[in-house]
């Protein structure tokens, strides 16, 4: 989730009901945000270059309590990434950097370093290519009927048709049915 989910409420009512949660680390838990900060300026950083273009510095610490009111202790994981382009306009490169961090409730058994940052990463294409595309390609922004009932059904069935169109359509996945 973006920022907006890393509230107490949401992280314990996945915790209790046996889920994990995965939100952007921001100024809305100014603690936990300033003790991982701390601890990244004294911790190594592993690195990892991603297919010679993008530069990342990672930081995992596991063990933060930070924010007693959740339940259960949360892991921070950061991503400080450095990339270059070149500029349209005078064809000069530009060395970018961005600086991610992430607070989740799984542990580095579930997901390692890496994956925690690539889902952090994803939560955009979610955005991008689920919502968008079902608003501005299936036209799932109008409501056929009014009954709170009916506009879920409508809402789960639209992403239940757009999961299994992507599933075919992404993954390719008719040569292997064709094989059975």
């Amino acid at each position: 989730g973006d920022a907006l989910y890393a509230n107490t409420d949401w992280f314990n009512f996945l915790i209790e009901r046996g889920k994990h949660a995965l939100a952007v680390l921001k100024n809305n838990r100014p603690n936990l945000l300033e003790d991982a900060r701390c601890l990244f300026g004294i911790l190594p950083a592993h690195v990892d270059v991603d297919c010679g273009k993008r530069r990342r510095r990672y930081w995992d610490c596991d063990t933060f309590t930070s924010w007693p009111a959740v339940s259960a202790m949360v892991r921070v994981v950061r991503s400080l990434e450095t990339w270059t382009v070149r500029r349209q306009l005078d064809g000069q490169e530009e060395e970018l950097t961005s600086d991610w961090m992430w607070v989740t409730t799984l542990s580095a058994l579930q997901a390692s370093t890496r994956a925690v940052v690539d889902m952090g990463h994803d939560r955009w294409s979610i955005e991008n290519q689920g919502f968008n595309e079902l608003v501005n390609r299936w036209d799932a922004n109008h409501v056929f009927r009014h009954h709170p009932v009916a506009i879920l059904i409508f809402t789960l069935f639209a992403m239940l048709c757009l999961n299994v169109f992507m599933a075919f359509y992404c993954r390719n996945l008719k040569p292997e049915v064709r094989r059975t």
